[in-house]
């Protein structure tokens, strides 16, 4: 079984109800990392991506 199958069960969301989750899933990641971006800023502290299959380090 999927992720998204086991997390629409967990919510008991059926039909149109799937997309609003996902949406409203996505839209609480969004403003997270936007949160963690300006915390990261305001301490003046290095943020951590895989890119191109290696770590790197940025400051933003």
């Amino acid at each position: 079984m999927s992720n998204k199958k086991q997390l629409y069960i967990i919510a008991g969301c059926n039909g149109a109800r799937k997309i609003i989750m996902k949406d409203k899933l996505l839209k609480g990641l969004f403003l997270a990392y936007e949160r963690m971006i300006a915390l990261k800023r305001k301490n003046n502290q290095k943020i951590m991506i895989r890119r191109e299959g290696k770590i790197v380090t940025i400051t933003p």
